[in-house]
């Protein structure tokens, strides 16, 4: 058997470059902490870390996603605090404009401030949050895998759809009235009996006498009539209870329908201007004791949508705490796979490091003798 020297060499050659390739990965992971450098140090491994960085990565952003979202919600509720606020400040000063002994002058200067409170509460209403996104704007954000929260306000709920008079029933007045009455808000007496139908009171005066007939306006049958008036005094029908204050021309007419929705910056307005009419007499401060009463009424009930929608808004800052948990908790156990998977055992590799290091100085040594040894050496 033939053995040349260029044969020789280049196994040897061959031999020191692969053990000097071993030498430089494990001093890459020493150096990295890092037990898979390239795919190659473990296919199914790698395969596995790049699935487990994602899981990360989409981990991250939904928890970038759930700061954002509690940021703009705890703006949120704190915008709803300054409305509650608005809407006391509104209330407050309606109290103050049913007192009869305020002179016109006195209710005007009350309806200007109304007014900055209604100016005030549409800025409120037009509110963004820190990243000039609105508030009202219906913005979906992914707080959990399977979890998408709206974190911004309903402007129409809050401000567009507030139910005017006591929330279930509407008393008013016909524009053709020509007496000097006015009708209350209205309480509900008797909730079984609440049809959801509408009513007229239709005044008559029988040589002085004031009786009034209640009629059911959709189908202009008269549910009663001939009842005694007497101003102040309780009028039910339907499971529906007003008072009339002041006193009524025949014919005059009152109706009953059906609580709507209308934007509540339409109601202050309309108290605004009730608050610029003069009050000359009975009829006129009855009208306007009935506007402040009414005018009440749907403060409170806008108020109250405010203070469901703040208790609303706090419960989803509590959820949003406990995702930020469960995503911090997912992030550590993805985190421990990670390692399992891919770090280095550096006990391990320092005493595999020292054995090739010690095998490759032995052939280093081995190779230096066969460099020196030649056919020529036997000629």
């Amino acid at each position: 058997m033939r053995i040349s020297t260029t044969a020789t060499f280049l196994n040897a050659s061959s031999a020191l470059n692969s053990r000097q390739g071993e030498l430089a990965r494990l001093s890459a992971q020493i150096s990295s902490g890092k037990r898979i450098i390239t795919p190659a140090d473990d296919p199914a491994g790698a395969a596995r870390v790049i699935e487990l960085e994602s899981a990360r990565a989409r981990n991250d952003q939904i928890g970038v996603n759930q700061r954002s979202a509690a940021n703009t919600l705890s703006q949120a509720e704190s915008l709803l605090g300054n409305v509650s606020d608005t809407y006391s400040d509104i209330r407050e000063l309606l109290v103050q404009a049913g007192n009869p002994a305020l002179s016109d002058g006195d209710r005007k200067s009350l309806a200007a401030e109304l007014a900055g409170r209604r100016e005030a509460l549409y800025g409120l209403s037009t509110s963004r949050d820190g990243d000039g996104q609105p508030l009202f704007g219906g913005r979906v954000v992914q707080v959990g895998s399977s979890r998408d929260l709206d974190v911004t306000l309903n402007n129409t709920l809050l401000f567009g759809q507030v139910r005017n008079g006591n929330g279930i029933f509407f008393a008013n007045e016909a524009p053709a009235n020509s007496g000097g009455a006015a009708i209350s808000a209205g309480t509900v007496v008797d909730a079984p009996a609440l049809d959801g139908g509408s009513y007229d009171i239709v005044i008559h005066d029988n040589a002085g006498t004031l009786t009034y007939d209640i009629v059911n306006a959709s189908s202009s049958a008269v549910v009663s009539s001939g009842n005694a008036f007497t101003a102040g005094g309780q009028i039910s029908v339907a499971g529906m209870g007003v008072k009339i204050s002041g006193t009524p021309a025949d014919g005059d007419t009152f109706h009953l329908t059906p609580s709507t929705s209308r934007p509540i910056f339409d109601a202050l307005d309309e108290l605004t201007q009730a608050l610029h009419a003069p009050v000359t007499d009975d009829a006129s401060r009855a009208r306007l004791a009935a506007n402040v009463a009414k005018g009440l009424a749907q403060v409170d009930l806008a108020t109250e949508t405010a203070l469901l929608t703040r208790a609303g808004t706090g419960a989803a800052l509590k959820e949003l705490d406990t995702l930020q948990a469960v995503a911090a908790t997912q992030d550590e156990q993805l985190q421990i796979q990670l390692a399992g998977i891919q770090d280095l055992d550096y006990n391990l590799a320092a005493t595999e490091l020292s054995q090739r290091q010690l095998v490759l100085s032995a052939a280093q040594k081995a190779y230096s003798k066969t460099l020196g040894n030649s056919l020529f050496d036997y000629m």
